[in-house]
């Protein structure tokens, strides 16, 4: 194993490890601030350290759309600024270990959009893993309990969750068509257009009293919290990331990024979480299944299904 490899899997293992993290440090920062607010904080402060990065290591001439910047806009509002809304509005609402394994499905479910819009249909193996994962997701969530109707605004905040993986599985596939663009280019030339539309929609529901603003107090109070959402879970997840994507493929970096589950699961422990055994077996399915399909893909390349994942915001 050569170096470069070596040091694209640590790299991918981390971003992993802090994506992971980020749902149940993010629900704590709920019992201060809604997910407009988190939203703002969390991409702004992005935003203000990624600039400085971008033109350092892009220059100048990066930030040209080409023409394409309502395209770009588009594809970034779709799928970074409904994604993140959505997921972390369903965050508020539901368990950080059902979004762990909810999120966990976007590599199925790329597989089925690619099927619907490109007519390209998975292998019979994939459709099997497929089914098997969202099998365990229906245990995490539902708990093995047939009542699941008892909790609708968990089964609320849930839906919030696939929607918004849905979302960004169009933002993975969209990527194909900016394949002139370096990934870092694509994702902050999205990212921007996003990060705008997310503080002027915040500005607007603060001005009308649609929403209430937060106060200096709550936003001190979950610092931290914001802190470790914006540096960590996107400015720092986000270069490791793509740079461990560049070096050791799509394949390998869909197979650490089944871990993700894995991570939210133990963090959730350590916070004092304790799962039921249906719960555990869930989860296990998820990841089984997943890494099972990755290993078919790996077998099969021309039939690969499982795309090449970029970074997540």
């Amino acid at each position: 194993m050569n170096i470069s490899f070596t040091r694209g899997v640590v790299f991918g293992l981390i971003a992993v490890i802090l994506w992971g993290a980020q749902f149940p440090i993010a629900k704590t920062a709920f019992v201060a601030l809604d997910t407009i607010a988190v939203n703002v904080a969390r991409y702004g402060i992005a935003m203000v350290v990624l600039t400085p990065v971008f033109l350092m290591r892009e220059g100048r001439a990066a930030f040209d759309y080409e023409g394409r910047f309502w395209h770009a806009s588009i594809v970034g509002i779709v799928g970074m600024a409904a994604s993140a809304l959505l997921v972390f509005w369903g965050l508020s609402y539901t368990l950080p270990e059902n979004a762990g394994v909810i999120l966990a499905l976007q590599p199925s479910l790329a597989a089925l959009a690619d099927w619907w819009m490109r007519g390209r249909r998975p292998a019979v193996g994939t459709q099997v893993c497929i089914g098997l994962a969202f099998l365990g997701v229906v245990l995490v969530v539902t708990k093995g309990e047939p009542h699941i109707a008892l909790s609708p605004r968990e089964l609320l905040g849930d839906l919030l969750i696939l929607i918004g993986a849905g979302c960004w599985v169009g933002y993975t596939l969209a990527a194909a068509r900016f394949r002139n663009w370096t990934s870092m280019r694509f994702t902050y030339l999205t990212m921007l257009p996003a990060a705008v539309f997310i503080v002027g929609f915040a500005a607007v529901a603060w001005l009308t009293g649609l929403l209430e603003a937060p106060t200096p107090a709550n936003v001190w109070s979950v610092a931290p919290q914001l802190a470790y959402l914006a540096l960590a879970g996107v400015v720092v997840a986000m270069l490791l990331w793509n740079a461990g994507n560049q070096r050791i493929g799509g394949l390998n970096a869909a197979l650490l990024l089944n871990l993700m589950p894995v991570v939210t699961f133990a963090v959730r422990f350590l916070q004092g979480q304790r799962f039921t055994m249906i719960e555990v077996l869930g989860a296990l399915l998820v990841v089984g299944a997943l890494v099972a399909n990755n290993m078919l893909a790996r077998h099969d390349r021309s039939r690969a299904d499982v795309p090449a994942p970029q970074a997540e915001p």
